[in-house]
């Protein structure tokens, strides 16, 4: 069993067959002369031994596995934010997306209540998202909230009822987050008040001017005139 491949090889031509006859003392003589064939046939076909083989594939496989690190790293920090209004998905997915509280979530968001959301249980269990406008006007849901996301806007809308009580609406965040493979979802989000949210909740001029209300008194006393303006839709505007 010295040479198994000279014999059982001698009538093959080539390293081809050279391979065949090394299969063959494989089976026909047991482990050691299959693996004393291997060499043969590596050394037949000019393949360099298998340490040199490991020596010239380390170096690659080093640069692939750090590929692999800086891409995963990559995307792991990669953040995503959105402004937008945040509505209850309970509430979304009633028909024609009309809210509990009467609000019309795909033409007027912005009366959707921090009651509606942070009161009732079948609004809270029902998770969270971010909308945003649509073409043809209204709007859309832009982003859902996965688990983290959506306690973080319990604790958000929590605080904000406390501050400032249920009949609250025109709830406008800022969410940053990590976005998912589908584009649909911002995992881990931290949801805050967007900054100026009574401006960029109004997005056409007759949504700015529709609701408000001048209101004005005269003090003939002092001959003074006051002018208060008021909103008759939203329990707050801001024009900052």
């Amino acid at each position: 069993l010295k040479q198994p491949c000279a014999e059982i090889s001698s009538s093959y031509n080539g390293a081809e067959d050279v391979a065949r006859g090394c299969r063959s003392a494989r089976r026909s003589t047991g482990t050691e002369a299959w693996l004393a064939a291997q060499e043969h046939s590596r050394r037949a076909a000019g393949h360099p031994p298998p340490k040199m083989m490991a020596r010239i594939c380390a170096p690659s496989r080093a640069l692939l596995a750090l590929a692999l690190l800086v891409g995963a790293a990559a995307v792991t920090e990669a953040q995503t934010t959105h402004t937008g209004f945040l509505i209850d998905v309970y509430c979304w997915d009633r028909s024609g997306h009309v809210a509990l509280d009467g609000a019309n979530l795909e033409t007027e968001p912005e009366r959707h209540t921090v009651h509606c959301m942070a009161d009732i249980q079948s609004c809270r269990d029902g998770g969270f998202a971010l909308l945003g406008p649509k073409d043809g006007g209204g709007y859309e849901i832009k982003y859902r909230l996965d688990e983290e996301g959506n306690a973080n806007a319990l604790v958000y809308l929590d605080a904000l009822n406390a501050a400032e009580g249920g009949m609250r609406n025109n709830v406008m965040v800022t969410a940053s987050g990590e976005l998912s493979e589908d584009s649909l979802t911002l995992r881990r989000a931290t949801v805050e008040t967007a900054q100026g949210a009574g401006m960029i909740a109004m997005s056409r001029m007759s949504e700015l001017t529709s609701g408000l209300i001048l209101e004005t008194t005269y003090d003939a006393t002092t001959n003074m005139l006051t002018a208060t303006m008021v909103s008759s839709r939203n329990a707050w505007v801001g024009f900052g």
